[in-house]
């Protein structure tokens, strides 16, 4: 067999596996923040709702503040926090120190 059918059979072999890891990965990371985006953004509605029982000089300072920004920008990283989390335990390829002992699994 010539080298450079040994190369192209030694690539393929790590195609394979590889593409099945990025599939698993981005279809559970898709998953999960499309689904906690949704669940997200009715909190934020929830939450944007009780700004009506407020006063509205409250509302007025809220607003100046950026309350309503802080809320999007709290709420969306949780959700990219969450998503990366999923992603990461379901593909379980994350680099561990030589030696250390092996991550628990759920």
């Amino acid at each position: 067999m010539p080298f450079w059918g040994v190369i192209a059979a030694f690539v393929m072999s790590l195609i394979g596996p590889l593409v099945g890891y990025v599939i698993k990965a981005l279809g559970i990371g898709l998953v999960t923040y499309v689904g906690l985006d949704l669940v997200f953004d009715q909190i934020e509605s929830y939450i944007l709702s009780q700004y009506s029982g407020l006063p509205v000089t409250t509302v007025q300072v809220l607003n100046l503040l950026g309350i309503h920004s802080a809320i999007k920008i709290i709420l969306s990283t949780l959700s990219a926090c969450v998503a990366y989390k999923a992603l990461i335990a379901s593909t379980g390829l994350v680099w561990k120190k030589p030696g250390s002992p092996p991550a628990k699994s759920f």
